[in-house]
């Protein structure tokens, strides 16, 4: 053990519920591909529904200084992908210089945030797949325990807050922002002649 993870250490505290924890963590793909450009940081509580469970699950009496890899399958992480997220919206209802390939937020009616990736622009309708865009893919979190300690009245009182409120449907530990980038994937026709983006493959 370095000095480094054995002062990380000496607080003595383990993840658990009601705990506050900062990590330090990367994400990728199911091609491999960083899903940010570069490592982040991110503070919650565990056992307040932040982190998808099977995260909570590996990173359960984890101490600072812990390195953590785990690899979900597409039900773990962000689900299937779905031909039904798969809409067309009328063409007035985007920028007039919107082209494949562009995303943007959207709010459901229960108040979720989805992220929509435009695939086809038609005169009267434009395209958009609805899924999350790491749907349908095993995604690998790569996490460092930075930090253990009893999470404050405040931070629990907040945490409970933010479980009641809509979240964005991106999962936790990756913001959406950081998902609003690259080129779009080709989309083909499928049997039923539905315009459906090919399913990803796990490695």
């Amino acid at each position: 053990m370095t000095m480094a993870r054995a002062r990380a250490r000496e607080s003595g505290y383990r993840i658990g519920p009601g705990t506050w924890v900062r990590v330090r963590y990367v994400a990728r793909d199911a091609d491999g591909e960083l899903v940010e450009d570069a490592p982040q940081e991110s503070g919650y509580v565990h056992g307040r529904g932040v982190l998808l469970p099977a995260l909570e699950a590996a990173l359960e009496n984890r101490a600072p200084g812990d390195h953590v890899r785990v690899t979900l399958r597409p039900e773990e992480a962000f689900g299937p992908r779905r031909k039904e997220a798969i809409l067309e919206v009328d063409r007035d209802e985007l920028p007039a210089d919107v082209r494949p390939g562009d995303r943007y937020e959207a709010e459901t009616a229960e108040g979720l945030v989805v992220v929509l990736r435009v695939l086809e622009v038609r005169d009267d309708a434009v395209v958009v797949d609805s899924n999350h865009p790491l749907a349908g893919q095993r995604v690998t979190f790569e996490i460092d325990v930075l930090e253990v300690r009893p999470a404050t009245d405040e931070e629990l009182r907040a945490a409970e807050r933010a479980a009641e409120e809509p979240q964005l449907a991106d999962g936790p530990l990756i913001p959406v922002a950081s998902l609003l980038r690259g080129t779009p994937r080709r989309y083909e026709r499928d049997g039923s002649g539905d315009d459906v983006p090919p399913d990803s493959e796990p490695p």
